[in-house]
This record gives C-alpha cells, structure tokens and sequence, in this order.
C-alpha cells in the first residue's frame, strides 16, 4: 500500500431527500474499515427547505468530526422521476456545498462504477454489493442506502490509490 493513501478518509454519501445513506471509510495496513456510517430520514411532512436543513446538519457534523479527505457521492440517475431527480440533486448540491466550505474534493460516482468497485461487476445487483461489504467489514447487514454509501466510499478510496499510483 502507498503511504500517501494510508489513513486516508473518504466520506460516501448515498444522496436522497427522504434517505441520505452516509459512511466514512478509511484505508489502513489492514485494508478498508468503516469509522461510522448513519442515514439520515427525513420528515416527508416538512418542506424541501428544511429536509435539506436536516440532512445539511448532519452531513455537517460528521465532516466536522470525521474529518474526511475526499467525499465521494452517487450521481444522480433517476430518468422516470423528474421530481425525485431534482430533489436528488438538490442533496447533491448540499453535500458539494459542505464540502467546498470544508475545502474538501467532491468525486461522483455512477451506479456501474459502484458496483465495479465493490464486486467488480458493474452489472451486479444491490444484494451482491450488500453481501460483498457485509464480508468485508463482517457487519451482518446494511441498510441499501448505507451499503451505497460504502460503496461510495471504497470507490473515493480506490481512486485516490490510483491518483497516487499515476503520479
């Protein structure tokens, strides 16, 4: 392992105006481990405004605690739902604006490159995915926007190796 990716955190972030998966993930001498993972729910009742308030308190809290180098997210790819694409993005927006405060790089990742990442099939299901980050964090199950999250943040992690590698 290169020592410039060593301890690196990476924050994942699985976007949603009602579910906000999030995880921090490290890599270590021992490989990846998750310093902490959360969702984030919110009030379905409450306006667009403050849903978005709820999931930027939280989001920056753990920024503030964690302190991750790099946050890594979902691309928004709803194409049925214009609704929930600009709801999605909106959470998108939140997360990039955290993060530009915090002077941290955003990189966004597709469904396919998640799941490259996490069981290097970008055509697997989310069950694969969850069952292949159960095995490596020994965890017996996530909640499917948690587990994107990870995936997120393994993503953010690999290709930080591979930026260090190339250089």
């Amino acid at each position: 392992m290169n020592y410039q990716t060593k301890n690196k955190r990476v924050l994942g972030i699985d976007p949603g105006i009602a579910n906000t998966g999030w995880a921090v993930v490290v890599k270590s001498s021992r490989g990846y481990r998750l310093i902490g993972d959360g969702l984030i729910q919110t009030d379905s009742k409450a306006s667009t405004g403050d849903r978005l308030l709820a999931i930027y308190k939280v989001v920056s809290e753990v920024v503030a605690t964690q302190m991750p180098d790099r946050l890594a997210i979902e691309r928004c790819f709803h194409n049925k739902n214009i609704s929930s694409s600009q709801s999605t993005g909106a959470v998108i927006g939140v997360c990039q604006l955290l993060s530009a405060q915090a002077g941290i790089e955003v990189i966004a990742f597709t469904p396919q490159q998640l799941k490259s990442a996490s069981v290097f099939d970008g055509g697997a299901d989310k069950k694969a995915v969850q069952r292949m980050l159960c095995k490596i964090f020994q965890r017996d199950r996530f909640n499917a926007h948690v587990t994107d999250a990870v995936a997120c943040g393994i993503s953010g992690l690999l290709t930080l190796s591979w930026e260090t590698f190339k250089n």
